[in-house]
């Protein structure tokens, strides 16, 4: 009976001691990978950017979300060029068909979309996952999308041709831009005859 308790004693300070092993293995492992990984996901966030708001020379991460953000919002960057504001740059994570849809979408100064990067998506394999595509990406009705003129899919009464077998992937798109506009919106209009109250005027217009 002693033999035996020695034995799982022996058993459970061997496993002990292997487990230590290993999370000291994984804690040096990381303390030498983190730094790294930190930045390549730097220089990935600043390529993403430069194509979505590429009149900007800088970047400036702003500090809060602005109130009645949507959900999906989860960074904002102001951009600058020779220290006048270029734009912003919104990071959106709009529900897929597949789960979240990581993207980037830049509001030029002017008010209109300037660029948008898809980072990351779990979105069917060609269906869902063409979503990356400039063939949809690059659509007149998205390119022309802007303050006062938000982007929709013809299902939905606007001008976007929905990617074939994948309508909810499309709308997700088309969501995280527009959440992207009246984020901008909320600055544009902060600042006197700024894109926002030209988007005002025009929805005034649009309702007499």
């Amino acid at each position: 009976m002693a033999k035996i308790a020695n034995e799982q004693l022996r058993l459970v300070l061997v496993l002990t001691l292997i487990a230590a092993i290993s999370g000291g293995i994984l804690a040096i492992v990381n303390h030498f990978t983190e730094p790294r990984i930190k930045e390549l996901e730097r220089q990935a966030t600043n390529e993403a950017l430069a194509l979505c708001l590429p009149g900007a020379g800088d970047f400036q991460k702003e500090e809060s979300l602005p109130a009645g953000a949507g959900g999906d919002v989860s960074e904002v960057y102001h951009g600058f060029d020779n220290n006048e504001p270029a734009g912003v740059v919104v990071k959106v994570e709009p529900r897929g068909y597949g789960g979240k849809v990581t993207m980037m979408v830049g509001i030029a100064a002017q008010g209109k979309v300037a660029g948008i990067k898809v980072l990351s998506h779990s979105e069917t394999s060609g269906l869902g996952s063409k979503i990356t595509e400039d063939g949809f990406l690059q659509q007149e009705a998205i390119r022309e999308g802007g303050l006062g003129k938000p982007p929709a899919l013809k299902q939905d009464g606007g001008k976007v041709e929905a990617i074939t077998n994948a309508t909810i992937s499309s709308r997700a798109v088309i969501r995280g831009i527009n959440q992207a506009l009246a984020v901008a919106e909320s600055f544009f209009t902060s600042t006197p005859g700024g894109p926002g109250d030209e988007a005002e005027a025009e929805r005034g217009d649009g309702e007499e």
